[in-house]
C-alpha cells in the first residue's frame, strides 16, 4: 500500500497513466512531447533567425521571398504533428485551427521584422506564407485517405 499524500491518491484513483506510474513514457507520448518541442523550436528559429546575416545572404538568392512557402508549409506539418489534429474525427475544425496558427505567426513574424533596421515587413510575405499553410493543408488531406471515410469507403446505396 502507498503512503498518505496527495500523490499516492492521486495514483490510486488512476489519475495518471499507467506508463508514468511504472516509470517510463510510452512511445506516443514521447513522440507528442518531441513534436511539440519541434514545433516551439521552430518557431523560436522563425523570430531568432529573422536580423542575422545568414538570413541576408539568402535573401540575394530569393528574389521573390518564395522560401516563404516551404517555411511555413514545413511550419503547418509540425503543428499538425504536434497536436495530431490530423487524426481527429472533426479533423476540418483543427485544420482551420492549425491554419489560423501558422498564419497568425507569420503576421506577428512580418510585425518583428517591422521594427528591425535591416528588415523590411511586407504584406507580399505574409500571403506567401499563406500558400505555403495552405499547400501543407492540402498534402496532408491528400495523403491521408484515411481522413476521408466518406470518399474511400462510401456507404452501400441501393441502386
Amino acid at each position: 500500500m502507498l503512503a498518505a499524500g496527495p500523490l499516492s491518491a492521486r495514483l490510486q484513483k488512476g489519475s495518471y497513466p499507467r506508463s508514468v506510474v511504472r516509470g517510463r513514457f510510452e512511445p506516443g507520448m514521447m513522440n507528442s512531447y518531441v513534436s511539440l518541442i519541434s514545433v516551439a523550436l521552430y518557431i523560436f528559429s522563425i523570430f531568432y533567425c529573422a536580423d542575422s546575416p545568414i538570413v541576408s545572404r539568402i535573401g540575394i538568392l530569393n528574389p521573390y521571398s518564395l522560401l516563404h512557402v516551404p517555411l511555413y508549409g514545413f511550419l503547418t506539418f509540425l503543428l499538425l504533428r504536434a497536436f495530431r489534429w490530423d487524426k481527429k474525427p472533426n479533423y476540418w475544425f483543427y485544420y482551420a485551427i492549425t491554419a489560423f496558427l501558422a498564419v497568425g505567426i507569420a503576421v506577428l513574424d512580418e510585425l518583428n521584422q517591422f521594427g528591425m533596421p535591416n528588415r523590411q515587413a511586407s504584406i507580399t510575405d505574409v500571403f506567401l506564407d499563406a500558400v505555403g499553410v495552405s499547400l501543407a493543408l492540402f498534402l496532408t488531406h491528400c495523403a491521408r485517405p484515411s481522413l476521408r471515410p466518406g470518399l474511400v469507403n462510401p456507404p452501400n446505396r441501393p441502386s
